[in-house]
């Protein structure tokens, strides 16, 4: 069918509400498609509509018994800067959704893969007034339910917040279990942790450990040849204590115990161990 004019080529039009058969069917029992559409103008090259808001089917469906990719969207241009795939959603669900039915499945349900020098993947909010996650990950399984890895030599992660007025944590880790709300481990020459903060005008404190329960806020431990702790100030105007302990009312002081096996002359000097209120010095 052709046509040169300003109509349509062809129409496939069912009236009956109660047929349940399709308008046009292409079959291909051979090597090529069962429908192809093209445009060589300024148009589309296909368009599923339903034009019905009682009706609750889809739009389009893509379906195969066979081998192959149910479907797949390619942008051949190289100069073209739109995506290959875009949906937009202006009711109450869903902008999109992946799911895996076989349970002997072990493929990712999403997997987004670049070539490119730019990212895998963006999850954004555009949305002030939206005060939800931008990525939600959950699993009731026994894995992990978010896992960062890199071969390469950038890092694994990072969490930024870039917003002098928010004052929330940029990482916060919580656990009602019995394992660690934050665990680091470092297997390599590196440190397992810093705490650094990198302004002179902020007094808070870099880092702050903190217990309601009966153990101790604080636990350092080394069972190689290094110190378990050491406070230093390297700033030759700074007149405050490297170590300051505050006792309350009922709390006793501590107490030190020197034990120089390796170097019995060596002397253990705690001058600048400072107690408060009392500032009663060792």
């Amino acid at each position: 069918m052709n046509t040169n004019g300003l109509g349509r080529s062809g129409w496939f039009q069912s009236t009956n509400s109660l047929n349940n058969a399709a308008s046009l069917i292409g079959e291909n029992y051979g090597l090529g498609q069962g429908v192809y559409g093209t445009n060589f103008g300024t148009g589309k090259a296909g368009v599923f509509e339903i034009n019905n808001t009682s009706n609750a089917n889809f739009a389009l469906e893509a379906r195969t018994n066979g081998l192959g990719r149910a479907g797949y969207f390619v942008s051949s241009n190289t100069t073209n800067n739109s995506e290959a795939l875009f949906t937009t959603q202006f009711g109450l669900g869903k902008g999109g959704f992946f799911e895996i039915y076989n349970g002997s499945n072990n493929n990712p349900g999403l997997h987004s893969l670049t070539n490119g020098t730019g990212k895998a993947g963006v999850f954004e909010i555009n949305n002030t007034s939206n005060n939800n996650i931008a990525l939600h990950a959950f699993t009731n399984g026994g894995g992990d339910s978010f896992y960062s890895y890199t071969g390469g030599l950038g890092r694994a992660g990072i969490f930024q917040i870039d917003n002098a007025s928010n004052s929330n944590n940029a990482l916060l880790g919580a656990s009602n279990g019995t394992g660690q709300a934050i665990y680091a481990t470092m297997s390599g020459t590196g440190k397992a942790g810093v705490f650094q903060i990198n302004n002179t005008s902020n007094n808070s404190i870099a880092l702050h450990a903190f217990t309601n329960g009966g153990g101790d806020s604080f636990y350092s431990y080394t069972g190689g040849l290094g110190r378990a702790g050491i406070f230093q100030i390297d700033n030759a105007s700074n007149s405050a204590n490297a170590l300051l302990r505050q006792p309350t009312a009922q709390a006793k002081l501590p107490t030190f115990k020197a034990q120089m096996h390796s170097k019995p002359t060596e002397q253990l000097n705690l001058e600048a161990l400072v107690w408060s209120p009392t500032q009663e010095k060792c």
